[in-house]
């Protein structure tokens, strides 16, 4: 008789915490204990290495066939894969859309809004499959390793994390709209058609869900898990992703530096918590919707342009990264969301058990 294995949202016993090396007197900027090598034979079986049992989020990257050379070159090839895809994708739009997107035949940029904003979005969402391409030819891992330590993305316990995401944006714009009486007039008054509003609102649902995971997938698991493979803090690629994410919205002062600085720390904090990007792309996403929907009610929507951000707002967003914080850690523990990789399960004699 076998114990059923966890379902999206938990394992049988609380999961062990990520923070807490198995020997207290280990040095935390040491590389983590290397898995054992698989006998010759496994290794010429397949292609993909698992990660050790126990193993937390940012250590999913050091397989049996991590060495030191795979995370660099594989970060490489994200980027120029990346390029590359976005490239295509701008060549191929500019050749085949039709005319009214008005594409520039210099910058290969249409002049046409919706057709911008759908671009720009669209050219961050390709670096998903450049992601998964590092992860499954350099690192020789599957992808889904980088989704969470259940080797796949658990959509039930992303399902969960939504609410706890549109709760906090709702606290976050209630103490803005508190310390700045009126300042979100201009956002909120209806400035266009009907037409112009439901095909913008079209593109944003369609295209926010894959730009939002295409940035979470890089910062918070890549990056992470890059850092992990050699040290064993999470620390260092918590700091690191969150200094990558805040300089990929080109920031114009310091303030927008600490509002999307201090939200990639906490998102990759999180992440290394609950053990998967869930929790990550939850917010992401519907923070990403909700701004987004709401300024396409105020005209045609320029992302080339960051809106400043002054002490209020980051007031606000750091008040609002906090309860979505608690939430999700509260949402965690009471639904024991695995945080490390959990041990294979083996019948008497040695072969993992059926399910």
């Amino acid at each position: 008789m076998t114990t059923p294995p966890p379902d999206d949202l938990g394992s049988p016993a609380p999961p062990p915490n990520p923070w807490t090396p198995p020997d207290s007197s280990a040095d935390p900027w040491a590389a983590p204990p290397a898995p054992p090598t698989p006998p010759r034979d496994q290794r010429r079986a397949g292609w993909f290495a698992s990660p050790p049992p126990g193993a937390s989020y940012a250590q999913l990257a050091r397989t049996s066939r991590h060495r030191w050379w795979r995370p660099i070159v594989g970060t490489l090839v994200v980027v120029v894969a990346w390029l590359l895809g976005a490239g295509l994708l701008m060549v191929v739009l500019a050749r085949t859309a039709s005319p009214e997107a008005g594409f520039d035949p210099d910058t290969l940029w249409p002049k046409n809004p919706t057709w911008a904003l759908a671009l720009s979005l669209a050219t961050i969402a390709v670096a998903l499959p450049a992601i998964w391409l590092a992860a499954i030819w350099v690192q020789r891992r599957r992808p889904g390793t980088l989704s969470s330590v259940a080797g796949r993305l658990r959509w039930r316990w992303l399902a969960h994390c939504l609410g706890p995401a549109l709760v906090a944006l709702l606290i976050a714009f209630t103490v803005y709209l508190a310390l700045v009486p009126g300042e979100m007039r201009g956002v909120l008054t209806w400035n266009t058609t009907w037409t112009a509003f439901l095909t913008t609102a079209a593109v944003i649902v369609l295209l926010v869900p894959f730009q939002a995971a295409a940035e979470e997938y890089l910062t918070r698991g890549w990056l992470v898990q890059a850092a992990g493979a050699y040290l064993r803090t999470p620390w260092v690629g918590i700091l690191l992703s969150a200094v990558v994410f805040a300089a990929l919205h080109l920031p114009p002062n310091g303030w927008t530096w600490l509002a999307h600085g201090s939200l990639g720390v906490l998102l990759a904090w999180l992440t290394v918590r609950t053990g998967g990007l869930e929790a990550a792309i939850a917010y992401h996403t519907v923070n990403n919707l909700v701004v987004l929907l709401l300024e396409a009610t105020a005209g045609p929507i320029d992302l080339s342009t960051v809106r400043a951000a002054d002490w209020r707002s980051v007031v606000a967003e750091l008040v609002g990264y906090a309860v979505f914080a608690w939430l999700v850690v509260r949402s965690a523990r009471r639904h024991r969301v695995a945080s490390v990789v959990a041990a294979e399960e083996r019948s008497p004699r040695g072969h993992p058990a059926a399910a």
